[in-house]
């Protein structure tokens, strides 16, 4: 029941994070670069917590297929709740002759949990599971609490009294160097585990001597019953004494060595004190705590304790030293509690109460909205215009980036100079975004920018966007954009620095062999020709500015016409040119640009949108359409007339709701009734 317990959750796990939030994962892995060779291993792993980073990076470079990174996460968070499990009902070995795995096998000296509490230990793992829903808790802090929870059960596993503490001492220091602030969860567990050891086995018998008697292995058929509890002969105040003196002389050495760690480490890495004891890399944004992910690890040191602690329902016992002078009589004459009904019913209980509080959680803090706009990032980055464009009709766009990538789609499809006002526009910056002090914006305009063809502006925005990850790591995605970028520009060695650090990964490796070939050797030159007949780089390099300019984010409109007028095989320009005007209820200067494609007199058919702004433009110098120089459909000249006294009809009230339904998608009421 146990096992299957673990893998319902494992499955809940796994189809959360594949279905529900598959493009949290994809964040995560565009804004990590892990490499294989000794250069990076090194860099990684040579100070505190470094190992966890570099375990963790290698299991998020396989979150580029959500499948593989939900998988992951899963049999992180499953074996996670199967350590808990395993330190709070203690290591099966051989005592007293007895076959491990019987009844009467238990961990030796120690006081195994018990198992009514067993749904607990699957708390630390919930507690994970939230926090993973948020994209910028790493998985290398996952890893870094399983290190410890292993740490703690090898201790566990270690036998005498002499064996343990020595393990522990060993293992202490390298916990932190591996794992960082998590040995402090070992220590904690640490303490209260010799705690209750510190009885008759360890203050001169055998720890073979003092066995539990009853089943305490929880994927037992029995497993409400518990059995007697451990119970030692009875001593004197003054043995009692002297055994409470042996412990605090165990411990204490180890609480004051978890706090001199990291003093000692500040001695060879500038790191602050707080950090190194808290968790390097434990959260994406370094300067700020994340202080939800100590519930995690105080849940991880205290499930155990609890089991051990709190009795069944129904035995009325804690789980301690009982100074019985007669411990086999008693072991007789006082019975091992049943599993009874009321037992059942609470065990049940249980479950639903943390079933339902994870379920609740999920709710809270699943972060669908970030996972829509990481969506559309994704869809845009892989190119999939029509994958962007569904996911828009079924969930209109909610935030100017979003409405980026819908724009930039519905040109990619040929359809903007059509439908650009059947989505909620939000202004100029849902279609071209100012440059925001972020590391998500700047990759939506460098895609943006580099399908128009302006090269150095999606170079910038790339590696600004890199350089402002907030824990200082590299990007694989933005790697791949600066060597596109500098191949397109010509700078051949600078491009091939690039490709030569993505060789070194699992799945960028195969793109960079074949895009390096573009660059000759040293035997053959760089082939233009070969890259001028690229489908991305030759197209680009045609559109692109012939010279030199100095960027400016109030001149977006004046920039996209120079860029136009540079290369009128730039269509993209001149419709974003258009398009930016609209947006902007700038009727003027968008007369002005139509006429470089559409002459006054021309024949040449509108779309829909720029008849409807064209008219626009005309009645407001006008009192009607007569003398209109363009070609205007007579459906375009019904439909203005039904607008105008449908808009009078409303006037007093809000027009907008009852115009919405026929003239909603129309350049009007965009302009009427959209606040920019």
């Amino acid at each position: 029941m146990r096992k299957v317990s673990s893998l319902v959750f494992g499955l809940g796990v796994f189809l959360f994070f594949w279905l529900v939030l598959p493009y949290h994962l994809r964040f995560h892995e565009q804004f990590q670069f892990f490499r294989f060779g000794m250069d990076y291993f090194m860099d990684s792993v040579m100070h505190p917590e470094g190992f966890s980073f570099y375990l963790g990076g290698f299991f998020t470079q396989f979150f580029l297929y959500p499948w593989a990174g939900a998988l992951i996460i899963a049999l992180l968070l499953v074996l996670m709740q199967r350590l808990v499990a395993r330190i709070s009902y203690g290591v099966p070995g051989r005592v007293a002759g007895r076959v491990p795995g019987s009844a009467h096998s238990s961990a030796p000296g120690s006081t195994p949990g018990n198992t009514f509490w067993y749904p607990l230990t699957f708390l630390p793992s919930a507690i994970v599971w939230l926090l993973l829903c948020n994209e910028n808790y790493m998985i290398s802090a996952v890893v870094a609490l399983l290190l410890a929870l292993w740490a703690v059960d090898l201790y566990q596993s270690a036998g005498k009294r002499k064996s343990r503490i020595a393990v522990f001492y060993i293992l202490q220091p390298v916990l932190f160097f591996l794992a960082g602030g998590t040995v402090l969860i070992f220590t904690a567990c640490f303490l209260y585990l010799e705690a209750f050891r510190r009885g008759c086995t360890d203050a001169g018998s055998t720890d073979a001597e003092s066995t539990n008697s009853g089943s305490t292995n929880p994927e037992s058929p029995n497993p409400g019953n518990t059995g007697s509890q451990t119970v030692c002969p009875g001593t004197t105040g003054t043995g009692n004494t002297s055994r409470w003196r042996a412990y605090a002389l165990r411990v204490i050495p180890s609480v004051a060595l978890v706090f001199l760690y990291p003093l000692v480490a500040r001695l060879f890495c500038q790191y602050p004190y707080e950090k190194l004891l808290g968790g390097i890399h434990f959260y994406r944004y370094y300067y700020f705590s994340y202080p939800m992910q100590y519930i995690a690890w105080a849940l991880a040191a205290a499930v155990p304790l609890l089991c051990r602690l709190i009795p069944s329902p129904g035995t009325g016992r804690l789980n301690r030293l009982n100074p019985a002078p007669k411990p086999d009589r008693l072991h007789r004459l006082i019975p091992a509690a049943g599993p009874g009904r009321g037992t059942r019913i609470l065990s049940l209980v249980l479950w639903v109460l943390i079933t339902a509080g994870t379920v609740v959680g999920l709710f809270r803090f699943a972060g669908l909205e970030k996972e829509r706009l990481f969506g559309y990032d994704i869809l845009v980055y892989e190119e999939e215009w029509e994958d962007v464009l569904q996911r828009a009709q079924k969930d209109p766009p909610g935030s100017t980036i979003e409405m980026v990538a819908v724009n930039l789609a519905l040109w990619k499809t040929g359809r903007l100079e059509t439908e650009m006002f059947h989505y909620p526009q939000q202004g100029p910056e849902g279609l071209m975004l100012p440059f925001r002090r972020d590391f998500v914006t700047p990759l939506m305009m460098s895609e943006v920018y580099l399908h128009l063809g302006m090269v150095n502006s999606a170079q910038r925005n790339a590696y600004d966007a890199m350089e402002a990850i907030p824990d200082f790591q590299k990007s694989a995605r933005c790697y791949k954009r600066l060597a596109q970028t500098n191949i397109i520009n010509g700078h051949y060695l600078v491009a091939r620095s690039y490709l030569e650090q993505l060789s070194k990964t699992l799945f960028y490796r195969k793109w960079a062999h074949e895009t390096v070939q573009y660059l000759g050797n040293d035997e053959r030159p760089e082939d233009e020709e070969h890259i001028a007949e690229h489908p991305l780089y030759g197209r680009i390099r045609r559109i692109r500015y012939r010279d030199e300019m100095l960027f400016s984010p109030q001149g977006l409109n004046a920039m996209l016409d120079v860029l136009y007028r540079d290369n009128r095989e730039n269509t993209m320009a001149y419709a974003y040119m258009l398009a930016y005007t609209l947006l902007a209820k700038d009727l003027e200067r968008f007369a002005d640009y139509i006429t470089l494609e559409y002459p006054a007199g021309s024949d040449k058919p509108l779309p829909v949108p720029y008849q409807e702004a064209l008219v626009l433009y005309w009645v407001q110098n006008h009192s009607s359409l007569e003398g209109i120089p363009w070609n205007i459909s007579g459906d375009i000249r019904k439909k203005l007339n039904d607008f105008t006294a449908a808009y009078q009809q409303f006037a007093g009230g809000r027009p907008e709701r009852a115009l919405k339904k026929d003239f909603g998608k129309t350049y009007w009421y965009y302009v009427f009734f959209t606040k920019i």
